[in-house]
């Protein structure tokens, strides 16, 4: 019910995803999922005899403080160290981001079907479609060498997923493996996104 959602009843919420690893910054677009609710809930919403599904305007929603953390670049030697100590399963997934420049969320969700035959090449790429994207338009994502070797030996792995473990789809890269690996090898805070950022810096360079 609206009416029992309020900071308290979202602590639980909240101590789930930052154990989980999950930044300020995610768990406050949920946060702001649940505000917009609230606020719908108060002024739009009705019920079938046309009262309002909350009768005031519902107590604001507090966020978590951010710290934004600058980006982080790996190094071709951290990457060495840290991909070692990945499983295999997450390994390749993490050595296909650092290629590609795609996001945790896409990497997991990267299915067969978006992906296109380039004849010229002798090769594919995949075409993300809109929905989902982050900015909400087609991304074509383009496949180095090495990416195309990851591609083609997850093949036979799944009908539908790229990236699947034990037959299922992935979350999110950042998981206990993740974490556990760059633990080991003395890098505690780098970040799947910094994967992003690692190989935008090395095609600018």
């Amino acid at each position: 019910e609206p009416q029992r959602v309020h900071d308290q009843t979202l602590e639980p919420f909240v101590k789930a995803r930052l154990a989980h690893g999950a930044s300020a910054t995610t768990i406050n677009r949920s946060l702001e999922v649940v505000r917009t609710i609230l606020n719908r809930a108060a002024r739009s919403y009705r019920d079938v005899d046309g009262r309002p599904w909350l009768e005031a305007v519902p107590p604001l929603i507090t966020m978590l403080p951010e710290s934004p953390r600058a980006p982080y670049p790996i190094t071709w030697t951290e990457q060495d160290r840290l991909f070692r100590k990945l499983p295999v399963h997450l390994g390749r997934m993490a050595l296909f981001a650092v290629n590609t420049g795609l996001r945790d969320s896409n990497v997991c969700g990267l299915q067969w079907m978006w992906e296109v035959a380039v004849p010229e090449l002798g090769r594919s790429v995949f075409v993300i479609p809109p929905e989902a994207f982050k900015t909400k338009r087609p991304h074509v994502v383009i496949l180095n060498d090495v990416a195309w070797s990851i591609v083609e030996a997850q093949r036979s792995l799944h009908p539908i997923w790229v990236f699947p473990f034990r037959g299922r789809p992935i979350n999110t890269m950042n998981n206990s493996g993740w974490q556990r690996a760059r633990r080991d090898v003395g890098l505690p805070l780098v970040r799947v996104h910094d994967l992003r950022h690692s190989f935008a810096c090395r095609l600018r360079a």
